[in-house]
């Protein structure tokens, strides 16, 4: 891939919070006012259909299960609407979206972003990361929990169809890599990321990939959520230890629920992993009592992507 289609133009450092009504992406509008001339178009060369380099997430949503009765098919059917309702309003997934590709079948959702000129992919991988955590918050918050992953590979996309390797790679990634209620970066799109920490950002301590994404004891990259969709300012700090309180209680209801069921039980030991990680990341802002204390803890740990790449020493004024 070209070096000028990696990393150019500057994000900012702003997080999608649980106050965005908007469909507007925070610190991406100039970027997204030059894409929004026809996602497809992209995927077209002189009237023909091409493959292109694209950033692509492929989630599924998690316990999803046959009803016992109509009455519960129902009751789940509201419940599962309701969540995705919101999923899509956070995470800019509604199918009229014009400037990504966007398609939602059955309980899973593929979404893109052409690798161009206007929206080279470091820009292109931080805006997904951000709808991907986006989803993530909005499902969790109405008790859903979903498993995904982003690459960054030929794609091709139109109205109709959505076919290629970075698609296909996405989907084995999600089974095979991800494994918990995450969603995980291939290897390229893990390069894109610390590309652009180095390059573009100078390694600052502000860049977005160290707030966006996180690493695993294995190594593997994957959005941070919680610290995407979170903020901590006068305003919004209340509704960030709110929502912090109910992902606890969350947590704790399904480890007990779970706890004769091994494969799903250790979904939950993981949440409950990751949520006191970062709770216990955030010190005086947030309290103990957010901490879940799983009773059989995952040995899971976890650091802030970029964590290895020095912040360079601010500059001496004088």
């Amino acid at each position: 891939m070209p070096r000028d289609l990696v990393c150019k133009g500057s994000l900012g450092a702003v997080a999608v919070t649980l106050t965005r009504t908007d469909h507007e992406r925070p610190g991406l509008v100039g970027v997204w006012d030059d894409h929004r001339l026809g996602t497809y178009d992209a995927y077209q060369t002189d009237g023909q259909p091409t493959l292109v380099q694209s950033v692509v997430l492929f989630l599924d949503l998690l316990g999803t299960s046959d009803p016992r009765s109509e009455a519960e098919a129902r009751a789940h059917l509201e419940a599962t609407h309701e969540a995705l309702e919101q999923a899509r309003d956070w995470g800019d997934s509604d199918p009229s979206d014009e400037t990504s590709v966007v398609r939602w079948f059955s309980d899973n959702l593929g979404m893109a972003y052409p690798v161009t000129a206007g929206l080279p992919a470091g820009d292109a991988l931080t805006g997904l990361t951000r709808n991907a955590g986006a989803h993530q918050l909005a499902l969790i918050g109405h008790e859903f929990i979903a498993r995904g992953a982003i690459s960054l590979d030929l794609f091709y996309a139109d109205e109709h169809l959505l076919y290629g390797p970075a698609l296909n790679w996405a989907v084995a990634l999600e089974k095979t890599r991800a494994i918990y209620p995450r969603v995980v970066l291939d290897e390229t799109a893990t390069r894109v990321a610390r590309t652009c920490l180095v390059d573009e950002y100078g390694s600052g301590a502000d860049a977005p990939q160290r707030r966006d994404l996180a690493v695993d004891e294995q190594g593997v990259t994957f959005v941070h959520y919680l610290a995407t969709g979170l903020a901590y300012n006068e305003e919004e700090t209340p509704l960030s230890l709110e929502y912090l309180a109910k992902h606890q209680r969350f947590i704790a209801t399904k480890l007990a629920e779970h706890d004769r069921a091994p494969h799903v039980h250790d979904k939950y030991r993981w949440l409950a992993a990751y949520h006191d990680w970062y709770v216990e990341s955030l010190g005086e802002t947030a309290s103990e009592s957010l901490l879940v204390r799983c009773a059989r803890p995952l040995a899971a740990s976890f650091r802030p992507f970029g964590s290895d790449v020095p912040v360079p020493e601010a500059a001496d004024p004088g």
